[in-house]
């Protein structure tokens, strides 16, 4: 169960955002929605590196809904997968979310993604793990996604690194 924080400072991006303790944990419906909204959003990233084969449309990734206009505004400014210099095929990811913590209408979860992507054979597949941070808003009783970055010193988080890109290219 994912519970509501202690009292916590957190700099993201040049902003600094700042939680005050709460005593009751978050409902597990929330917990979930949250989870797939984060999911959603870093699926779509990771489906937009995939490289179609010669001849083939790219493959079509579903556009997450629980997202803010501004990070709509984001993702739809990622680069397809032929603008990458590897080719992916395809991938899994796995989403961990290590805490959770709300402030009114804002939250801040912090959490994990695993990735392995499939690349053409006979190259092995590439996998990643790098903690992220997401900031969430809560918009007529939905969580949604207004950006995730990398988590500070997570060593993607640096200027080498733009907050949106996908990990594999830091």
């Amino acid at each position: 169960m994912i519970a509501v924080a202690c009292t916590g400072v957190f700099l993201l991006a040049g902003s600094v955002w700042v939680f005050e303790e709460a005593s009751h944990a978050v409902p597990q419906a929330e917990q979930h929605q949250v989870h797939r909204a984060i999911e959603a959003d870093i699926d779509y990233r990771n489906a937009r590196v995939l490289t179609p084969a010669a001849g083939a449309r790219p493959p079509e990734a579903p556009f997450p809904t629980l997202v803010t206009a501004a990070e709509k505004t984001a993702l739809k400014k990622l680069p397809p997968g032929a603008a990458h210099s590897e080719r992916f095929t395809g991938f899994s990811t796995t989403i961990a979310i290590t805490s959770f913590t709300v402030k009114g209408q804002l939250g801040l979860a912090e959490f994990s993604e695993t990735t392995l992507m499939s690349r053409p054979k006979p190259l092995p597949e590439y996998g990643y793990a790098t903690p992220q941070v997401a900031v969430l808003t809560k918009i007529h009783g939905a969580w949604m996604v207004d950006s995730i970055h990398f988590a500070p010193g997570s060593g993607m988080d640096g200027a080498t690194c733009s907050p949106h890109r996908w990990a594999g290219d830091c």
